[in-house]
């Protein structure tokens, strides 16, 4: 994977932490209502995969927000 890649993931990655943790919600908790594994959610946080869009706009509705609030200053 390039560097910048790489750094967008993990970019992407803290956004999504924060996101759940403003929420209050574990990480099984969130995958679960986004309908993924917790590994993937674990995995997804860490930026350590490249997620699907599909993956990514199954986070982005199960914390009510855009895509566009996902990607912010990213």
């Amino acid at each position: 994977m390039r560097p910048a890649a790489t750094r967008a993931f993990k970019a992407l990655g803290q956004r999504l932490r924060e996101l759940r943790e403003a929420r209050g919600e574990s990480q099984e908790e969130a995958a679960d209502r986004a309908g993924l594994s917790s590994k993937t959610l674990q995995d997804f946080e860490r930026g350590v995969t490249n997620p699907t869009f599909s993956s990514i706009l199954a986070v982005a509705q199960a914390y009510e927000v855009s895509l566009g609030e996902l990607f912010r200053d990213l």
